[in-house]
């Protein structure tokens, strides 16, 4: 398969600690018109729990889904490549996967053969990649990706009306 290769996303690196996925989302939201410019503050002073900015992401990842209009998904080994197929083409993905105790996210902006997922790594804001089956081997790993917009195509009766 093609490599799949979308905008790169600026460099942000996370404030505190545990504020990836708010640096995430406030690098994705400056290249994707359908998201609302976000600051990584502002993020964590709504969102965040605690002085580390961190969140719980089986609370808090349906919540931001819902604020910003996303779809989200948890993988447990298998799927996952198949799923970046499938929807980079159409979106950033935002990855949350789990490193020990904790989780970390990234932004996923391009998929190169052979199995390497290239992101915008917030923990020190610069690019890296992983290989698929490193992120495979991770306990859990969430995407997220933006809802395709819906297009109404106008009927003829709101055409004449229109005077077109």
């Amino acid at each position: 398969m093609a490599d799949i290769v979308r905008l790169r996303p600026p460099e942000v690196a996370q404030s505190l600690t545990d504020s990836c996925w708010a640096a995430t989302l406030e690098s994705w939201s400056t290249i994707e018109s359908q998201i609302p410019q976000q600051q990584q503050q502002t993020l964590i002073n709504a969102l965040g729990e605690g002085p580390t900015g961190g969140i719980t992401p089986h609370v808090k990842i349906p919540l931001i889904s819902r604020q910003f209009g996303m779809i989200w998904q948890v993988f447990e080994g298998s799927g996952l490549k198949q799923y970046i197929n499938q929807h980079l083409p159409t979106s950033h993905l935002m990855c949350v996967f789990t490193v020990g105790a904790f989780s970390h996210a990234v932004l996923v902006y391009k998929f190169t053969e052979p199995d390497r997922v290239v992101v915008m790594d917030p923990r020190e804001g610069r690019y890296r990649w992983f290989s698929i089956g490193w992120l495979q081997n991770r306990r859990q790993v969430m995407m997220m990706r933006r809802r395709p917009p819906v297009f109404a195509w106008p009927t003829v009766s709101q055409t004449r009306r229109s005077g077109r």
